[in-house]
This record gives structure tokens, sequence and C-alpha cells, in this order.
């Protein structure tokens, strides 16, 4: 019993790993920007990021109804979509914002050969989201891994 209990563990582990960078849709640019566009009249103050919950018709595009926001020091807006949670609090989601990432933002990882990651230091949740790819310089498929 015991043995079929950890078999039964490792299984819903692997499976929950695997979870957090499968997306079961993709979300609609229009969809993407509309959200955006919501974010930037939010008044969250320059420096500062918050967590508010979706309109109704933008809800649906993540799997709490909320965004998070982060409004940069040189005024654009950046928002985190999270699409899905994995194990240990990892997530996949969407990072898009009001203008392009700057080149210096986009991280090569010294410890994961070929990956790069997202990073706006000061930020919170914005200073590590790993790149899945690149559906313009403005919006990315991203995902937490807490390893």
């Amino acid at each position: 019993m015991k043995r079929i209990a950890t078999i039964v563990t490792v299984v819903l582990l692997v499976t929950a790993a695997a979870c957090a960078h499968q997306r079961s849709r993709l979300l609609p640019e229009a969809e993407i920007d509309g959200v955006v566009t919501w974010a930037a009249r939010q008044g969250v103050p320059r420096g500062r990021v918050r967590s508010l919950h979706l309109p109704p018709q933008l809800a649906t595009a993540t799997v709490n109804g909320s965004a998070t926001i982060a409004h940069l020091a040189d005024g654009r807006i950046c928002v985190l979509l999270v699409e899905g949670w994995g194990y240990k609090d990892n997530f996949d989601g969407v990072l898009a914002c009001s203008a392009a990432l700057h080149p210096g933002e986009i991280v090569h990882s010294p410890n994961y050969a070929g990956k790069r990651y997202v990073s706006l230091p000061g930020y919170g949740v914005f200073e590590e989201l790993y790149v899945s790819s690149r559906r313009n310089d403005r919006t990315y498929d991203v995902y937490f891994d807490l390893n």
C-alpha cells in the first residue's frame, strides 16, 4: 500500500510540473491588448506593482480573473496574465507591455543553457519570468519555475 501511495505521489508531481508549461489555449492578441489598455487606466503609481481583479469582459484572460500590473519608472505598463498554476506556485502565462521590452530586460540564464528570462528588477514577480516564446517585441509567453 505504501508503494502505491509513493507511485501515485510521483505521478501527480510529474503531471503537475508538466502542466505548468502546457497551455490549454493561446490568448488572442486583441484580448491581451484590451487588458493592457485597461491596466493603463487603473492608476497604478510609477515604480509600483499591483494585482487587480479584471472587469467581467476581460476576466477570462486569466485563471483567477486577476492581473498583476507593473507601472515602470519610464512610464511603460507591463501586465502578467497567469493562465495556469503548477506545483510549488509555478505558473505559466503572458507578459504584455504597453511598449517594447528593452534588450537588457531579456537576460540569458547563467544556470540554464539556452533559456532566457525577462528581468524587471524591483518589480517583484516581474524579476524572473522565463520566456517560452516571443509573440512580438512587447508580448511574451512566460513561465515561472521555482525548481
